[in-house]
This record gives structure tokens, sequence and C-alpha cells, in this order.
């Protein structure tokens, strides 16, 4: 698996819908933890009454399991613009 840059990880954070392999890059995780990561945000679908549409599942929902947000993701990006 490569790493992804912080600016690929913006990008997926920003997108509506996440795979498992968006999860992987996102996090730097493998398929056991993307899963487990996952599942906790399709139970924390269930419980916020956020629909889940097919195999994506909404970024929101990741994002909120793994206590990360987009400004997270963002001020990582312009770092590493900066060359930090």
């Amino acid at each position: 698996m490569s790493r992804a840059s912080w600016n690929d990880r913006y990008k997926i954070s920003i997108s509506e819908f996440i795979s498992i392999k968006d999860i992987m890059l996102l996090r730097d995780c493998g398929r056991n933890a993307a899963t487990k990561i996952r599942q906790d945000a399709i139970k924390y679908c269930l419980l916020n009454n956020i629909y889940i549409y097919g195999r994506n599942i909404p970024t929101e929902a990741v994002l909120m399991v793994t206590n990360r947000n987009i400004e997270y993701y963002y001020n990582k990006m312009l770092l590493e613009r900066q060359g930090a």
C-alpha cells in the first residue's frame, strides 16, 4: 500500500462518500483497521439516522468515529506544502 500525501487525504476527507480503500489511504492503515473503522461508521450512521448508499459510507461518519475533521486534513496539507 502506498502512502497518500496530505493533499490526497484532504481530497478524500471532503468527498461525500468513502470506500474501504479510501479509508486505508485516509488513515494510513491496513484493511483490518479500515474495516473496523467502517463498521464503527456504519453504527454511527444507524444511531444518527444517516442513510448509507451501497458499499460506500458517508465520509462524515468516518471523520466522526476517527475524531478527525476536514480542518485537521487541511492544516496537515498546508504544513506539507510549506515543507514542514
